[in-house]
């Protein structure tokens, strides 16, 4: 039974000290990040001391961008806007969309102009029921079109307003 104790003993012992080995390396990996990060800060706050920068002052904040921006790739960022070419497939989805509203305007104009054919076809076919006594009723095409041609036809037959009535 000792011989048992003994054992866990022993492996009790060998996992405490592989956790306070852990604990070390961790509290050593976290002072090396600290200590990156401290010389990382100490190099920027140079190099912004060098160009000129800072990042308090909002209104010289855009010169030295620019400025900055002409240190690292040595050129202008205005002269690089101003030269910069369309891409073809710009210029081809503003042709389309150029092509496309005149197209537009087109059918408009000629359907302004032109008197279609259901126009004609209703003026001969109120023509042909005025005579009997009818005419067309223009029923709005919701999805209740057909329920709404029989609720007139309703009306009609019994001389005023249908007894049966839909309702949307």
């Amino acid at each position: 039974m000792s011989a048992v104790n003994d054992a866990q003993f022993g492996t009790m012992i060998i996992a405490a000290i592989d956790k306070a080995g852990q604990n070390a390396k961790k509290k050593q990996v976290e002072e090396e990040i600290s200590q990156l990060s401290t010389e990382l800060k100490e190099k920027q706050a140079k190099e912004h001391a060098l160009l000129s920068y800072s990042s308090t002052d909002n209104g010289g904040e855009l010169s030295n961008l620019d400025t900055l921006v002409k240190v690292i790739a040595g050129v202008s960022v205005c002269s690089q806007l101003e030269n910069v070419k369309p891409s073809k497939s710009l210029k081809k989805k503003v042709k389309r969309a150029q092509d496309d509203a005149r197209r537009k305007q087109r059918i408009q104009e000629e359907q302004s102009k032109s008197i279609s054919n259901q126009m004609v076809e209703n003026e001969k076919l109120g023509k042909k029921l005025e005579p009997l006594g009818l005419t067309i009723n223009k029923i709005i095409p919701d999805g209740h079109c057909l329920y709404r041609a029989i609720q007139d036809q309703l009306a009609h037959l019994s001389g005023g307003s249908s007894p049966y009535s839909y309702q949307v």
